[in-house]
C-alpha cells in the first residue's frame, strides 16, 4: 500500500532531485546531437533558406573545416548553455518524466494539472512523496 514518506525522506529526495538538476550530462548529449545535426546538414549542403529550389549543395572539406565546423561548435555550445541553464532554473532534468499525482483513497493517478481534487473528493498527493510498503495484514494466497 502507498504511505506518505516522513519529512526527512521527502527532504532527502528533494535534495537528490536538486543535485540531479546540476548534472550536465543530458544537456551535453543534447548539444552534441545539435552540433552533429548542424555540422552534417552544412556538409551535405542543406540550404539555409527556402527561397531557392531545394537542391543539396555539398561543400568541400577545405571549406567545411575552418568555417562551418566552428559555426556548428558555437551553435552546440549556445544550445548547451541554454539547456543547462533551463535545467538549473526549472529544477527539472531534460527529458525527465513529469510529476505524477496520486489519490490515496481511490488510487487514481494523473499528471500535473490545475485540478487539485479527485472525483472521489480527496486531494491528490505527489507520488514522489509516497512510498510503497507491503501490507503486513494481507494474506498471501499464492502460498501452498
Amino acid at each position: 500500500m502507498w504511505v506518505k514518506e516522513n519529512r526527512k525522506e521527502i527532504e532527502k529526495n528533494r535534495q537528490i532531485r536538486k543535485r540531479e538538476s546540476f548534472n550536465p550530462k543530458r544537456p551535453l548529449i543534447a548539444s552534441l546531437i545539435c552540433f552533429l545535426i548542424f555540422a552534417i546538414s552544412k556538409k551535405i549542403g542543406v540550404p539555409s533558406s527556402y527561397t531557392t529550389p531545394y537542391v543539396l549543395n555539398p561543400i568541400s572539406w577545405n571549406e567545411f573545416f575552418p568555417r562551418e565546423l566552428k559555426n556548428a561548435f558555437y551553435i552546440g555550445l549556445v544550445f548547451f548553455v541554454l539547456s543547462y541553464l533551463w535545467q538549473i532554473i526549472s529544477k527539472q532534468r531534460l527529458w525527465s518524466d513529469p510529476p505524477i499525482f496520486f489519490c490515496p483513497q481511490c488510487g487514481k493517478r494523473k499528471y500535473f494539472s490545475r485540478e487539485q481534487r479527485c472525483r472521489c473528493g480527496r486531494g491528490f498527493v505527489n507520488l514522489d512523496e509516497m512510498k510503497w510498503v507491503e501490507d503486513k495484514h494481507k494474506q498471501h494466497t499464492d502460498d501452498p
